[in-house]
């Protein structure tokens, strides 16, 4: 059973920290896509959009990522096994492609429902390949605290 519960706690812990990684570098992909407009964005109102989109977003992507990591961790854990060894990167790997597969589902859904994407920072295949950086760490998280004790 302390196996189980590891597990359960790696992952709510893995896709917590996933999900508002997540969160902060889709803030900092719309900030910068209007720097690059031209707009003149100081780092208060960096601080200040981070904030207010993790109170805002952060919940959806945690519950987006978990989604994702439901069937990209185990597959990583399966694919460290058959390979025999390089286990934590096999759960960065697959936090990354996890998290990358959700957003770019979610994204897709989103188009098909509502004509559009609520978070346009990452609604095209770069920003979903930036965003997504926080699924690795996700996956990393999740292969430290599940790694096992000697």
């Amino acid at each position: 059973m302390a196996k189980l519960t590891r597990i359960l706690i790696a992952y709510i812990l893995a896709t917590v920290t996933a999900g508002l990684c997540t969160s902060v570098l889709a803030t900092q992909i719309a900030m910068q896509n209007l720097i690059d407009l031209g707009a003149s964005i100081p780092l208060s109102a960096r601080f200040q959009a981070t904030r207010d989109d993790l109170a805002g977003f952060a919940f959806a992507f945690i519950l987006v990522t978990a989604i994702g990591f439901l069937l990209a961790l185990p597959l990583a854990r399966w694919t460290a096994h058959l390979i025999g060894g390089f286990r934590s990167m096999a759960f960065v790997l697959g936090g990354y492609l996890g998290s990358a597969a959700a957003l770019t589902a979610v994204t897709l859904l989103q188009y098909q429902l509502l004509g559009d994407t609520v978070v346009p920072s990452i609604s095209e295949p770069a920003g979903i390949a930036f965003a997504a950086i926080g699924g690795a760490l996700g996956g990393w998280v999740f292969s430290v605290i599940t790694r096992a004790r000697r």
